[in-house]
């Protein structure tokens, strides 16, 4: 479960902000990406684990970058989806 969490906010900070992600969620379903409820829950964990730092609309906050746009995309265009995976996985919440 926690997997597939940290997959749908790995999504989410691919460049879907929370309101688009919900908004293509039946396509994505469709396609079989994931389901509505999954971005549902990952909305709702990015609220509660992420948004206080990296802001409620993806854009970052002080020192925390931001996980949408061009400065997100720049990081991490050359890399895979798996190093961002593994990013996430060992290092945040910065608080556990």
């Amino acid at each position: 479960m926690k997997r597939v969490l940290l997959a749908s906010l790995a999504l989410a900070a691919a460049g879907f902000s929370h309101r688009a992600a919900m908004a293509q969620a039946p396509q994505a379903a469709k396609d079989g990406i994931y389901s509505a409820g999954q971005a549902q829950q990952g909305q709702t964990l990015y609220g509660v684990q992420c948004a206080s730092c990296h802001a409620p609309d993806l854009g970052g906050a002080g020192p925390m970058p931001p996980l949408a746009g061009d400065a997100f995309l720049g990081t991490w265009s050359s890399q895979t989806l798996d190093d961002l995976f593994e990013k996430i996985r060992t290092t945040m919440p910065a608080t556990k």
